[in-house]
């Protein structure tokens, strides 16, 4: 990459580090919502079969139940 285009390249990136930095940032969430549900509780599953609160390394099946009843479940 020539001098000139670096420059460029790195006054871009500080630009954008800038901008993010300026724009709003969310900090925290009162309460999780998935397609304007409400989000009840969070399960993570391995391939083991094994159920916890927090993700494990690895693949993770993600278990969502929500206060309207349904349930939705994702590989991640």
């Amino acid at each position: 990459m020539r001098k000139a285009n670096l420059c460029q390249t790195v006054r871009k990136l500080l630009q954008d580090i800038i901008d993010l930095r300026d724009s709003s940032v969310v900090t925290g969430v009162d309460a999780p919502t998935d397609n304007g549900k409400t989000v009840e509780s969070v399960k993570y599953v391995n391939v083991a079969g094994v159920m916890s609160d927090s993700p494990f390394d690895g693949v993770n099946i993600v278990v969502k139940k929500y206060s309207d009843g349904n349930t939705t479940v994702k590989q991640v």
